[in-house]
């Protein structure tokens, strides 16, 4: 596939999802985005909290990572957060 190629399936795959977040229903959802992504939006943090069905939406935006929140400088927190969401999904209070 050319370049162009993967810039219109990715369009597509991005359309498709959106339009079905609506469907997506779940419990709890943690999103964790560093604020510097220089791959990914901060903005797909807003798109999945208005799209997506859920119980309970923690975002937390990190300040001091890029793309590669779980290697990067903030990979410290990415690890709390993620486990003390682990834990309140595992009392059933997220």
């Amino acid at each position: 596939m050319t370049d162009s190629g993967h810039l219109r399936e990715h369009g597509r795959l991005l359309r498709q999802v959106r339009a079905g977040l609506d469907r997506v229903v779940c419990g709890g959802v943690l999103v964790l985005h560093a604020r510097e992504d220089e791959v990914a939006s901060l903005e797909n943090v807003a798109i999945l909290a208005r799209g997506l069905r859920c119980g309970s939406f923690r975002a937390v935006v990190l300040g001091n990572s890029f793309h590669m929140i779980t290697i990067d400088n903030d990979r410290h927190e990415v690890v709390r957060e993620t486990t003390e969401f682990a834990a309140a999904l595992a009392h059933d209070t997220a």
